[in-house]
């Protein structure tokens, strides 16, 4: 019996993610994690006397993009997302949300501009792209998690 070798055997590099926003040209964003969304069809029910039969659906839902990327020196990447958070959701003042506004130059509309696309590349051993998945329009930022940071030697 002949068993077969796979060819390539390199994994994908564990922190071998970039993510990038298009609303924020040349902010990269380091990913250590990524969870790319899963995606579910609805699926309505025909009941009868006798069962409940499913039938296929006709609505997708998804799962958030949750990623977890690294903080870099001068928070750039950490103040975007926070400052485009606190501009949708409960800005201090009127102008903070007619700046995110007035600097997005990547949006046709004004309600297109609360949300961007986005790009997960993911890249092999030697941090190349060999897939990149974007995410259209629907991207919108929803929840930014606290962060530690640990001054240990």
């Amino acid at each position: 019996m002949t068993i077969s070798i796979p060819a390539g055997l390199n994994p994908l590099s564990p922190n071998g993610f970039n993510f990038s926003i298009s609303k924020v040209p040349g902010v990269t964003f380091f990913c250590q994690q990524a969870v790319i969304p899963g995606i579910m069809l609805g699926e309505p029910t025909f009941s009868t006397p006798f069962s409940t039969q499913p039938l296929p659906g006709d609505t997708l839902s998804y799962d958030p993009l949750t990623i977890q990327f690294l903080i870099d020196e001068d928070m750039l990447n950490y103040n975007i997302v926070y400052n485009w958070i606190v501009a949708l959701g409960f800005p201090e003042s009127y102008e903070q949300y007619t700046t995110l506004l007035a600097n997005d130059q990547t949006a046709y509309g004004e309600l297109a501009k609360n949300y961007s696309d986005a790009t997960l590349q993911i890249l092999d051993s030697n941090n190349n792209p060999v897939r990149s998945v974007t995410f259209f329009i629907s991207s919108v930022v929803q929840h930014l998690n606290s962060d530690s940071i640990d001054l240990h030697n």
